[in-house]
């Protein structure tokens, strides 16, 4: 990982880096000078403090001085401390077992990313008055690698300090800051600092495997660690922070408990505790010799392979070990007719975050596409000229002032065609009557006489029902057939549990009411809208109207999709109701526990005794760890009850990873372990554990029931591949468990089963679970391969439908809002939820109610444009990629009445008027070259090295088309020409 911070002072810098306790494991070749910068100043070797101090202080060695004395304090703003820090695994290897490869390997990969920082650097110049931006890239940096936390961990990290100078044309000049434009090179490193770690993480893992360590992915943002290496015993200084703000606290949270507890180093006895990891590793169960066998057999097979040609992979189709772009000449290769990959992957990461947000960040892009491609020199800024050719194609707007929010061309597109067919179906008549003795919303909506109708519901299950009959009554009352859509399968299944089998419902999804025509005169229902994104909202309310329907958009008021969509009703006019029940019967009684281990351990003592006193309980937590680390303590606390009887076997279980189109192809998802199922129809599928995961061919390395190695592109996974976490599970007497797929005949996917014993196997027969399913029926499951079953203890907010029973809920900060309980509510009659805040707090928190905001209207607002167009073609003016839009009116400019002109001439006259560095003067350029707008003209063309634009290159075909065209196409005035005396009175032009 990476962390940023400034260096405040001087020499409390130089005596806290360079204090030789810091490396006590690795010795005095742990520091050391990088950077063109201090090539070009002769420094190398070993960091003295004393000229680290120095430079710190802006006073270089030769001769230098930008220190800035005010009342004799140096104001002078010493540098950046950039702390790469190895995977804790790795950190384990290297100074426990002394493997000095892997610190090489750290070393290899922070001077790597090192060397992509740089290319960064800039500095502000004064010309003609004007300040403007130069591109320098070049920093003098001082590295110390360290190899103990606070705790005395092991812990393997560099700090690059940056010191604040860099050598411009004019001399040693600080490094650029951009408070208004954020443009400065500072800006860039702590905008992009996930990026950069990102970087530093896939150059060490690439060294790492290309060497034949296993590595294994552990986290959603691509962190990792060497397979079968203990971590957490060595994590202490981890630990101490999650107990100080919870397991779930932001990042920034953990970022300021990291600050606020940190402790100085205790360095005294550091023999005591190298023999403490020593100690620690062994009690572990760690074979450092076992290891060193399996990775000196690792490495050859990779040596073995090195000769090897294609191979086969599932499916029968041969591919290349080595998959990845061609080599593009300057980052950027011939666009023809078809997308570069590197632009076909930004678009994918695009397409990838709005599936899951309606805006998101410059650096998650980056991010997403670094997880993507193959990791090779150069890509990060390769990655980043691609991600601003999709900002200068008008591919994701800026969506804040300071244009850091992004949202895609996508969104805008469709909360717009959305809009314009709920404002057109907002305007027409309903032709709708209310039930005799109807006084609820079903009037209301009723006498509003509107083609379309939104209803946002607020209730338990129980009211749910209640409303659904309201609305069967509405259909019945007006003669009307009622079709209810669902958003997926799931909603289908509890749209069918309230409407149960009236022939007079039609249940469908949008997917199926593209297919078919619709009843005359429906009335449609648009069953928990929440989960409707813009573009499927738009298809059913299209259809609807174009059918003659009058439609009722129920949002049902819980998790909502991408998109916003019944926000951008509400904008386009559509007429709102609300309704609530006039007697909620749902008690909820929300109680404050400071920790999540409080809550976690409270929660699971109040379900065991709601289960004992034979009430139906159900507990629910906003996140997969939440659960799990709550449905252990539910076990625990229910076997010390004697609900669960004594173990009866332990079982091999397969765990879903869900996959969809916005994660298949996302390399963070696979790890060492997993098990890929590739379903090739009529039930049948083979099963792969998956072996690798090559970063930097973006392949996966696959194993099948034979032992026979395949590969397979991570692109290349598509929606017949079924990922899974498989492990053990521990079952008792009287478990829960709840299927994932089906079984057994008698349990398929979503069962609640009940183990009530064991069949031993004898002879051919293998042993059996014996089970029963909620209707009583025993069932016997056979366990020679694995079960597609978890724990049935806990499950996520809302996920479970019922009108009675307890609710028990474990709540973090952000989920106590209005939404999270009306889901609650939907789960029970029953409803104690344990959260962190205070009575007041809770109060304030449900009485918020979520800004209705689309992005659209966002885009308006910020250009101040009414106008949907005019707002956009303003934003368009104001985008971060504003650089393509200086280069332009440059390249304009230096023209003049000329056809053509040099890029020398455009970055002259930018340096001269525009805040902006040659560095990205040129990547503009190779952009507007990429996409046709400018072309390099050749020596053939007389005029090697110098551009002409499309536009006037356009011009001049067109000029001799028509005079191709126009030759011999007039017959001349005077066919014989003209004598000397008819020529003599014209001109030159005229003749």
């Amino acid at each position: 990982m990476l962390s940023v911070s400034t260096v405040k002072n001087a020499a409390n810098a130089g005596g806290y880096y360079t204090a030789e306790d810091n490396y006590y494991f690795l010795g005095e070749a742990s520091t050391g000078w990088y950077g063109t910068g201090a090539e070009s100043l002769g420094l190398e070797g070993p960091v003295d403090r004393d000229m680290f101090v120095s430079v710190l202080e802006g006073k270089l060695p030769d001769g230098t001085d930008l220190s800035r004395m005010e009342n004799g304090v140096n104001k002078h703003r010493p540098g950046y401390d950039l702390t790469f820090s190895a995977p804790k695994s790795v950190s384990v290897l290297a100074l426990v077992t002394g493997d000095s490869f892997l610190v090489e390997a750290h070393n290899r990969a922070v001077e790597k990313t090192l060397d992509e920082v740089e290319k960064l650097a800039t500095t502000r110049t004064m010309q003609d008055g004007v300040s403007v931006m130069e591109q320098t890239g070049n920093l003098l940096i001082a590295r110390f690698m360290h190899d103990t936390s606070r705790n005395l961990d092991p812990q393997l990290h560099t700090h690059a300090v940056l010191a604040n100078v860099t050598l411009a044309e004019g001399g040693w000049k600080t490094l650029s800051s951009d408070i208004k434009n954020k443009q400065g090179f500072t800006d860039q490193i702590w905008a992009q600092q996930v990026s950069i770690g990102t970087l530093y993480r896939g150059f060490l893992r690439e060294d790492l495997e290309a060497a034949g360590y296993p590595v294994v992915t552990t986290g959603e943002r691509g962190e990792w660690d060497i397979e079968g290496v203990p971590v957490k015993e060595f994590s202490s200084r981890r630990q101490e922070i999650l107990d100080a703000v919870g397991e779930n606290a932001s990042a920034k949270a953990k970022s300021v408990a990291a600050l606020d507890s940190r402790k100085k180093k205790e360095f005294s006895e550091m023999e005591s505790v190298r023999e403490h990891w020593k100690e620690t590793l062994e009690e572990a169960g760690f074979d450092v010799a076992a290891f060193r066998e399996t990775l000196a057999t690792n490495r050859v097979h990779l040596q073995m392979e090195k000769g090897e040609g294609p191979e086969k992979v599932p499916g029968g189709t041969f591919q290349n070990r080595t998959p990845g772009p061609a080599k593009e000449t300057n980052g950027l290769a011939s666009r023809g007719s078809e997308r570069t990959e590197l632009e076909a992957a930004v678009t994918d990461a695009i397409a990838r975050l709005s599936a899951k947000n309606v805006r998101f960040t410059y650096d998650s892009v980056l991010t997403s596409v670094l997880t993507h491609v193959p990791m090779e020199d150069g890509v990060f800024l390769n990655v980043r000229m691609a991600v601003d050719d999709a900002i200068s194609r008008g591919a994701m707007f800026a969506v804040d002032k300071n244009q850091t929010l992004f949202t895609s061309a996508a969104h805008i597109r469709d909360e717009q065609r959305l809009a314009q067919v709920a404002a057109g179906l907002s305007e027409k008549n309903g032709a709708l009557q209310a039930p005799s003795g109807e006084r609820g919303v079903m009037a209301q909506v009723a006498d509003a006489n509107r083609a379309v109708s939104l209803i946002d519901i607020r209730g338990g299950q129980a009211y749910l029902q209640q409303f659904s009959t309201s609305v069967l009554q509405l259909a019945e009352k007006n003669n009307r057939p009622l079709v209810v859509v669902a958003a997926d399968g799931s909603s289908l299944k509890r749209q069918k549990t309230l409407f149960g089998d009236d022939r007079h419902v039609i249940l469908t999804t949008p997917g199926q009411l593209a297919e078919t025509s619709l009843p005359e005169k429906a009335l449609v229902l648009v069953s928990e809208a929440e989960r409707f994104s813009t573009t499927t909202m738009h298809d059913v309310l299209k259809t609807a109207g174009m059918q003659g329907a009058t439609t009722v958009v129920a949002d049902t008021h819980a998790r909502r999709t991408t998109g916003f969509a019944t926000e951008v009703l509400k904008a386009a006019g559509v007429k709102s109701f609300t309704a609530t029940s006039a007697s909620d019967t749902v008690a909820v009684t929300l109680v404050q526990k400071d920790t999540v281990t409080d809550r976690i351990h409270v929660a699971a003592r109040y379900y065991a005794q709601e289960t004992v006193a034979g009430k139906s309980v159900i507990a629910q937590a906003g996140n997969a760890k939440t659960r799990e680390q709550l449905t252990s303590k539910i076990r625990e606390v229910l076997t010390e009850e004697g609900v669960l009887g004594p173990a009866l076997t332990e079982v091999t279980v397969r765990e879903p990873v869900w996959l969809d189109a916005t994660n298949r192809n996302d390399r963070r998802k696979y790890r060492e372990g997993m098990v890929l199922e590739h379903h090739t129809g009529q039930g049948q599928h083979d099963d792969f554990t998956i072996t690798g995961v090559s970063e930097k061919h973006n392949l996966l390395t696959l194993s099948d029931a034979k032992g026979q190695t395949t590969g397979v592109k991570i692109s290349d996974i598509d929606s017949h591949w079924r990922l899974f976490r498989e492990k053990k599970l521990e079952v008792r007497e009287g478990e829960q468990l709840c299927t994932s797929a089906e079984i057994h005949p008698k349990a398929g996917s979503g069962e609640i089963l009940t183990v009530t014993g064991m069949k031993t196997g004898r002879w051919l027969f293998k042993d059996r679970l014996i089970m029963e399913n909620r209707d009583g029926k025993k069932l016997l499951v056979n366990l020679d391969a694995p079960l597609y079953v978890g724990y049935g203890y806990t499950e996520s907010f809302g996920a479970s439908r019922r009108t009675n029973g307890s609710v028990i809920a474990v709540m973090a900060g952000k989920d106590v809002n209005d939404t999270t309980v009306n889901m609650l509510k939907r789960s029970g009659d029953s409803v104690t939820a344990f959260t962190p805040f205070d009575e007041q707090t809770i109060t304030k928190r449900l009485e918020e109610n979520r800004p209705s905001v689309t992005v659209t209207q966002g885009v308006k607002s910020l250009s101040g444009q009414d106008d949907l167009s005019d707002a956009l073609r303003t934003l368009n003016a104001r985008k971060m990629s504003k650089g393509e839009r200086l280069v332009s009116l440059a390249v304009e400019k230096v023209m003049g009445t000329s056809v053509t002109f040099s890029a020398a001439q455009v970055m002259a006259d930018i340096a001269d008027e525009r805040a902006m560095t040659t560095q990205d003067t040129a990547m503009y350029l190779q952009l507007l070259q990429h996409r046709g707008e400018i072309i390099p003209l050749s020596a053939v063309q007389g005029a090697a090295g110098l551009f002409i634009s499309r536009e006037n290159f356009s011009n001049e075909l067109t000029i001799l088309r028509h005079v191709a065209e126009g030759k011999n196409a007039v017959v001349p005035l005077a066919a014989g020409g003209l004598t000397d005396e008819q020529a003599s009175p014209l001109t030159d032009g005229q003749r």
